[in-house]
């Protein structure tokens, strides 16, 4: 599940973005010790929080449940990105600081090679023409 929330790119990017993340928690750490509580700290923490928050009550619920699908979690993405770019920033060199962007985007564009040739997934449009085909003949029948 972890790594369908990273992007699906496999076990790989899901690492990465483990690896960012800590890279956030390190500079919010690093905020923390020289300028205690100040907007930049809240800038750092806050998006880290929002996926963490949901994704630890998502987990804690997986134990009983059945985890909900990922596309319900998609209002997350946006944090995510924040905490992976703040964790990759962490690297003050040039050459390691592109090294991690072209990591990510190499590996995002693997899952989304994975999403759009994989046959197997659910057909939305489909399901949407189905139904708005049955809404449409109730509508005739109950006007006549």
């Amino acid at each position: 599940m972890i790594s369908g929330f990273a992007g699906g790119s496999g076990p790989l990017l899901a690492v990465v973005v483990g690896l960012a993340a800590v890279g956030t928690i390190i500079a919010a750490g690093q905020i923390a010790r020289t300028d205690g509580r100040s907007d930049e700290l809240w800038r750092v923490v806050l998006p880290l929080l929002a996926p963490a928050v949901p994704m630890t009550f998502i987990f804690a619920t997986t134990l009983v449940n059945r985890p909900p699908a990922l596309r319900y979690l998609s209002f997350l993405a946006p944090a995510l990105a924040i905490v992976v770019t703040r964790g990759i920033m962490i690297l003050r060199d040039r050459r390691f600081l592109i090294a991690g962007v072209v990591v990510v985007v190499a590996l995002q564009a693997i899952g989304l090679r994975r999403w759009y040739t994989d046959l197997g997934k659910e057909d939305s449009r489909a399901a949407v023409a189905r139904s708005s085909g049955r809404a449409d003949r109730v509508m005739r029948s109950s006007s006549n």
